[in-house]
């Protein structure tokens, strides 16, 4: 008959079996909060001043991957002031070899873990500024003048004659579109901004912004033609790439600096 003792460690086996399994399971929950907090920026150098660019542009990464994919947080006034402070926010950061032929000539990747508790409160307790999110300013946004592009066609009131069929607007679409040429949040934030404000955009979400590439999905009032040359027009973004090979993505563009 088994001992008292030999009950206890049994016992206490079962409890940190129990307990191991339980860290087990949530270790990928923890992985993924963590790199919520994480920015990776393609860099020439090692140097402060690349560096100090650098944690500006991967810390507006970590606090809009914060606020769900809404870039429009990098609009708040604190995070403005806070993106001029970064390497507070900075809990690590290191350096690795540049391997995606995409972020060439860069020859490292900087990668930054920011402080959890800082980012969110950046994101929960400032009010947003005054100008309105992409998806309310779409929807009050008035129809686009004749001059915006020779593709499209200014919207007639319900009672004037109905238009020519050969000058109809094209049908609308959402179209998944890749941005390149990010430098800083400060580009983030204007080119967020610009497609918020263009007519020829009804909605936009912002699904994920990595290095210099913001991935955005992008509902438009007429075809992927007229989005690009409207964005082309208005010196927002130039298409590089209209029937790029990446399953899902629409277009690349160019952002005009």
């Amino acid at each position: 008959m088994p001992g008292r003792k030999d009950f206890v460690n049994r016992g206490n086996h079962r409890i940190f079996r129990s307990l191991l399994l339980l860290v087990v399971g949530l270790m990928p929950i923890f992985a993924a909060a963590a790199g919520i907090y994480t920015g990776t920026v393609a860099v020439a150098s090692q140097s402060d001043q690349d560096r100090a660019a650098a944690l500006r542009t991967a810390l507006g990464q970590a606090v809009t991957q914060a606020a769900k994919g809404d870039a429009n947080v990098l609009k708040r006034p604190e995070v403005a002031r806070a993106l001029t402070r970064a390497e507070r926010y900075a809990r690590s950061y290191s350096y690795k070899p540049n391997a995606d032929p995409a972020k060439a000539p860069a020859k490292f990747l900087l990668v930054a873990e920011f402080d959890a508790a800082q980012i969110d409160a950046l994101v929960r307790d400032q009010p947003m500024a005054a100008a309105p999110s992409p998806t309310a300013a779409t929807a009050t946004a008035t129809p686009p003048p004749p001059a915006v592009g020779s593709n499209v066609t200014p919207v007639t009131s319900p009672d004037a004659p109905a238009a020519p069929a050969d000058v109809a607007p094209a049908s609308a679409g959402a179209y998944r579109l890749w941005f390149s040429g990010l430098r800083s949040a400060e580009d983030y934030a204007r080119l967020v901004g610009a497609l918020g404000a263009n007519p020829e955009v009804r909605a936009l979400r912002i699904e994920q912004a990595h290095g210099n590439v913001l991935q955005a999905r992008v509902d438009a009032r007429g075809s992927l033609q007229n989005l690009t040359e409207a964005l082309n027009v208005a010196r927002i973004a130039h298409p590089t790439n209209t029937k790029p090979p990446v399953e899902g993505v629409d277009a690349v563009l160019d952002f005009e600096q």
